[in-house]
């Protein structure tokens, strides 16, 4: 007999994962924050180069992986396509994870205000 949605997993496990979708969702949409400002994105990294000080954002980043899913889906194969993806992806989860400092433990033992990444990191781990 089959279960839910044509699987073998049963009832029980399409709706726990049904609901770790949901609730990795809408995480991840509240941590969506749309300003008026125009630009590339939030800024990861920063090089001083030819005299200037120049930084790398997170939309700057996004053009390799669109170009490296666009070759994989062209070819899967590819290993330029590859790194590109991976490069990237690594490039961003690495950038949101090391950069930020965790909360840190106030006098009264509370934590202060949780920084973006610990609200981008779960939704990402439950879908």
């Amino acid at each position: 007999m089959r279960g839910a949605v044509g699987t073998s997993g049963g009832i029980g496990q399409f709706m726990i994962g049904f609901i770790m979708m949901c609730s990795g969702s809408f995480m991840l949409i509240n941590a969506i924050r749309v300003t008026s400002s125009f630009g590339m994105g939030q800024r990861l990294y920063g090089f001083s180069a030819m005299g200037g000080n120049y930084g790398i954002t997170t939309g700057m980043i996004m053009i390799p992986f669109i170009f490296g899913v666009g070759f994989i889906f062209y070819n899967s194969r590819n290993p330029i396509g590859w790194l590109l993806a991976i490069g990237s992806l690594a490039s961003m989860v690495l950038s949101h994870s090391v950069a930020r400092p965790l909360p840190k433990l106030t006098k009264t033992g509370g934590h202060s205000r949780p920084r973006a990444h610990c609200n981008v990191s779960a939704p990402l781990g439950l879908r």
